[in-house]
């Protein structure tokens, strides 16, 4: 890892894809494979995941409303002087939110992210 930003190339089916991950205030960001294609500009947002570090109600409702609630990972920066020590807080206590979405932000997300989770065959 150099100044925040993580480059790693992973073998899927027969191609190799790259994933870059991009880690800043606020953002983190994860994009694999090319452009063009005929892919408008607003269709990669689909490919970027951002934190829930916003500080405010409003603006995570914002992002939801923006991005999705299902690119949105918990964000906290904590220990640091900048950093949410009740991030979680934050997002159950943010209205309008529903549930379903909550529990995406929570966890959900990042677990489907990273391919961590129940696998067919295992309980868990």
């Amino acid at each position: 890892m150099v100044d925040g930003v993580t480059t790693r190339k992973f073998r899927e089916g027969s191609q190799t894809s790259r994933a870059l991950l991009i880690v800043g205030v606020g953002l983190l960001a994860a994009w694999s494979g090319g452009c063009g294609g005929g892919v408008i500009p607003s269709q990669y947002l689909k490919q970027l995941y951002f934190d829930s570090l916003v500080f405010t109600h409003q603006g995570l409702r914002h992002l939801v409303a923006e991005v999705g609630a299902s690119q949105i990972v918990l964000g906290t920066d904590y220990p640091y002087g900048m950093g949410d020590p009740k991030a979680v807080d934050h997002i159950l206590g943010t209205p309008g939110l529903r549930d379903a979405d909550r529990r995406a932000l929570l966890g959900g997300n990042a677990a489907k992210l990273l391919r961590i989770g129940s696998q067919p065959g295992r309980q868990g």
